[in-house]
């Protein structure tokens, strides 16, 4: 196999391995090809089925697994290759580094403590790095403005039907529908999860508030209103009764 990696034949040292030089090598591009393919991972996006908007959609987030090793390796590997990894000055990557600060010594190529660190794995949940509630651009609101409001048309379609998504948002609620929202609206926020920074919880209140105190008609009223924000940004159209933005919705189920 050492042979095959490093594409070297047996010299007349091993004269008793060289009937395999042949073998040595044919295989020499195919474990190049092997070992290619096994690195290559598709984006976490792709993977995951995320985009840009799906963030507040889902009601599960994404969960990856990784041992205390792997973690301190690659945190050590990056910050070791930055410059090859992330030759642009504003690459995400290197904000990222930046906050997490210097690696633990002796993860990086020599290895040297990679022994010594704990074999227990740890499940990391993927959230947004962009929560509502923080002051980034015009854009980015609008953004946080779409997944909410896919969140808000999510509840809403799950107490009422329609022709259409512009049928529902328009069609007064019923007591009945009132009942089985504040119905759900209980159980999701007894399912709330507790959140592990200032960060999180900020962004949970913020968003737990907004369907929180509001009735069921009063949350399809601040939906159409959201909509029709979403309609002059170019993210919504009200000409084919906001089939965009269900179709948005359907994609990541």
């Amino acid at each position: 196999m050492q042979q095959v990696a490093a594409k070297r034949v047996f010299d007349d040292d091993q004269m008793y391995l060289q009937p395999l030089n042949t073998f040595v090598a044919k295989q020499s591009d195919n474990f190049l090809k092997f070992c290619d393919l096994a690195a290559t991972v598709d984006d976490l996006e792709k993977h995951f089925n995320l985009d840009e908007y799906t963030d507040l959609s889902r009601t599960a987030k994404p969960v990856v697994y990784l041992s205390p090793t792997e973690i301190f390796v690659a945190h050590s590997l990056l910050n070791e290759h930055l410059e090859a990894v992330a030759p642009e000055q504003q690459d995400p990557l290197r904000e990222i580094l930046k906050e997490l600060g210097p690696p633990p010594p002796g993860f990086g190529s020599e290895m040297e403590n990679v022994s010594k660190a704990p074999g227990t794995e740890m499940s990391l949940t993927l959230t947004s790095r962009y929560k509502p509630g923080r002051k980034d651009s015009s854009e980015a609101s609008m953004r946080n403005l779409f997944m909410e409001t896919k969140r808000h048309i999510l509840t809403i379609i799950r107490v009422q039907a329609g022709k259409n998504l512009l049928d529902i948002l328009e069609k007064p609620a019923s007591a009945k529908e009132e009942a089985i929202y504040q119905n759900i609206k209980a159980t999701e926020e007894a399912n709330q999860p507790e959140v592990a920074n200032e960060a999180d919880s900020i962004a949970a209140r913020s968003t737990g508030n907004l369907i929180g105190n509001l009735t069921f008609s009063q949350l399809k009223i601040q939906t159409l209103e959201s909509m029709a924000r979403l309609e002059g940004a170019k993210l919504a159209s009200k000409e084919n009764n906001y089939q965009d933005m269900l179709n948005s919705i359907a994609k990541v189920k």
